[in-house]
């Protein structure tokens, strides 16, 4: 019968929980060498990666705590008053470090910028041990290590390591609630491994509320927990040989389902509770973000990718030249194969020396899932499908560490680790202080980078694997410390030359949300008159989609206006001298009965334009360039960053250029722009 804390044992219905982390290493000492990697991941992040990083986390975060910054059309009430679409859920997270940095009066220093990484390293350094420990349950030691390793090593890993990103927590959550789940459903002896344990219902409901937090914080992580879902409910209706196991069932999907309702209406609530209150009304966001984005289509309005995008694409960026390790273990781990092993020592070890192969099967079946159903969607990004990347990261710890050598070799592996863990068990239960735990995180230090070492000479004896993983390295630092580095630089720049007094305003004629915004620069002298971002004193070429109702195929936003013509959009769109006292840009310039009719407001001219190199090279129908008629209105170059050797998106080829109003007028002495 099933009781509170446990489910029946018997081998046709047994419920598998997750096993206890093996190896004689404590999961603390590994933390504390994984996390010292991602601060210094951290340290090293100077570039811009995607918009998102900043301005739908950080800027709307700076915003809540020092009262400025810019919203995107996304965190504002949409003109036929539904709310907005985005919770305020992972904004929250960086608000206590944003507050007490103003609390102490160290927001104008480097830490303002510096503490939301840290931060997400942190978050990076508990998917790398949590990877270690689904890992461990489902391969063994030998599996989890190189696992690690490979999420370490890897290049797309290291590059949003430290940004801050919604799709990194939500990798976090969806990992640490897959580890509680039961992955080891059906049960099926023909090759299952021995169970640690029956299934305790504190980690379902542990699993299903760190699954809730990921639909909140993303609500598109509901494509991983449907899935889950409807194969946990399918798996409780399989092997039913008599009435006891169907009455025992049954009573387990009593059971169940009122934890899921619970915690269900339970995360609706906060959510609908937090974003009310952020907002200042009744806000329900995950409604409107499914109606907005999806029954509307309006995520198509950001670009329509090809159907084979997460195959041809997606997966060769997140698994680069460790990908072929991971197709290796995905394979395996979707056909175990039987042959050769007998079913004693199926039951016993796994296949393979794994110690739960059932569960690799769910992995590689959730794999499969995930990927077709973003595919059908017709907006698709590499981070989408980033929650896969630490399941990718275990069938290459598969293939490195369990796919080779002798089965012998491997099941005494297996059985040397059990009686580690037996070992464990017994310290754990030994009463051991708080001091004690400490003194043996520090002890466990030596020991993990030992097992560090040991991992990475397992892996000589696959061919090519290390040479896989130290392949990663030099594209994960040039991505790092140099592509697209000006784009950041830029605010930093900005912000020293507007204490300095040199800044009265700038505007960025560039693609919308190129840069970070206020959560870098942080001046405030730099919003007055206006809404930031679409007027005032700082502002840029916005790129807003249409109201509801207007025609996607149709609309045209004011960065397409602008560039299908720089030169027109400049001689038409602002006034034909500058006003030295660069009085604030009305916002309404920026809306498309303004930049669609022209017969709206003007822009206003700044005391300083932000640009790539690129656009001065355009010219208009008289064949004058760009660079010519920012000339004529007296604006030279001033600073020069170099950003990036080359760039998928055209319009952000060259150098970044802070142009600055001289005064001079082309038929006087000036500085030549682009020189």
């Amino acid at each position: 019968m099933l009781t509170s804390t446990s489910m029946s044992t018997s081998p046709a219905s047994s419920i598998r929980a997750p096993a206890e982390p093996s190896g004689d290493v404590p999961l603390a000492s590994i933390f504390l060498i994984v996390l010292a990697v991602r601060v210094l991941n951290a340290l090293a992040t100077r570039t811009f990666f995607q918009p998102d990083e900043f301005w739908q986390s950080l800027e709307v975060a700076h915003r809540s705590v020092f009262g400025y910054g810019y919203l995107t059309w996304e965190w504002r009430t949409a003109s036929d008053g539904s709310s907005p679409l985005r919770s305020f859920a992972h904004p929250l997270v960086f608000v206590p470090g944003y507050w007490l940095l103003r609390v102490l009066r160290l927001d104008d220093t480097f830490l303002l910028r510096l503490v939301p990484r840290l931060l997400q390293a942190v978050f990076a350094a508990l998917t790398d041990l949590e990877t270690f420990r689904l890992a461990d349950a489902l391969l063994g030691t030998r599996g989890a290590w190189a696992a690690l390793l490979s999420s370490l090593f890897n290049v797309y890993g290291l590059h949003t390591g430290a940004r801050t990103f919604s799709n990194a927590l939500e990798t976090l959550l969806c990992l640490a609630a897959l580890r509680l789940w039961p992955l080891s459903l059906p049960a099926d002896e023909e090759y299952h491994a021995v169970p640690d344990g029956p299934l305790k219902w504190s980690h379902l409901r542990k699993s299903l509320a760190l699954a809730a937090l990921a639909i909140i914080i993303r609500p598109t992580a509901a494509i991983i927990w449907l899935f889950l879902g409807v194969r946990l409910f399918h798996s409780l209706s399989q092997n039913i040989c008599n009435a006891g196991i169907a009455l025992e069932r049954a009573f387990t999907v009593v059971l169940l389902v009122p934890d899921v309702l619970v915690i269900g209406v339970a995360a609706l609530l906060f959510t609908v509770m937090l974003d009310s209150w952020h907002y200042g009304t009744l806000a329900v966001t995950p409604i409107a973000f499914l109606r907005r984005n999806v029954l509307d289509s309006l995520s198509l309005f950001y670009g329509v990718s090809p159907l084979h995008f997460y195959f041809s694409s997606a997966l060769p960026v997140l698994g680069f030249t460790t990908l072929p390790f991971m197709l290796q273990g995905f394979w395996a781990a979707l056909r175990p194969d039987l042959l050769g092993v007998d079913e004693s020592t199926r039951r016993r070890y796994g296949v393979r020396g794994e110690r739960d192969p059932v569960g690799l099967q769910s992995l590689a079946y959730l794999t499969i899932w995930t990927v077709l159903a973003y595919s059908a969607l017709g907006h698709k990004e590499f981070r989408f499908i980033q929650p896969l990347l630490p399941v990718l990261h275990i069938f290459a710890g598969y293939a490195f560490a369990l796919l080779t050598g002798r089965i012998a070799e491997l099941l005494s592996l297996a059985a040397g680790e059990r009686q580690i863990r037996q070992q464990r068990r017994l310290q754990q239960n030994a009463g051991a202080t708080a001091l004690w735990h400490l003194g043996n995180t520090v002890r466990g230090v030596p020991r993990a980078l030992r097992r560090f070492k040991t991992a990475w000479q397992i892996l000589a004896r696959r061919r090519y694997a290390q040479i896989a993983l130290m392949a990663h390295l030099p594209f994960a630092a040039y991505l790092l410390l140099f592509h697209c580095r000006g784009q950041v630089e830029v605010m930093d720049r900005i912000r020293q030359l507007h204490r300095a007094g040199s800044i009265h305003s700038a505007a960025f004629l560039m693609p919308c949300h190129s840069t970070p915004w206020q959560s870098h620069l942080h001046t405030a002298g730099l919003e007055i008159g206006g809404l930031s971002g679409e007027g005032g004193l700082l502002w840029f070429i916005t790129c807003e989609p249409p109201d509801r109702g207007t025609q996607l195929a149709t609309y045209r936003d004011q960065s397409d206006v602008f560039y299908d013509d720089v030169h027109s959009y400049l001689a038409q769109r602002f006034p034909p001298t500058v006003d030295p006292v660069f009085p604030p840009s009305p916002a309404a310039a920026a809306l498309p009965s303004a930049y669609l009719t022209g017969s709206g407001p003007k822009h206003t001219w700044p005391s300083h334009l932000v640009v790539f190199e690129e656009l001065l090279g355009r010219s208009g129908q008289s064949g004058q360039s760009v660079a010519g008629l920012l000339a004529e209105r007296g604006y030279a170059e001033q600073e020069r960053l170099w950003n990036s050797h080359f760039h998928d998106d055209s319009r952000r080829l060259g150098d970044i250029l802070i142009l600055g109003w001289t005064g001079q007028t082309e038929a006087e002495p000036a500085v030549a722009l682009g020189s």
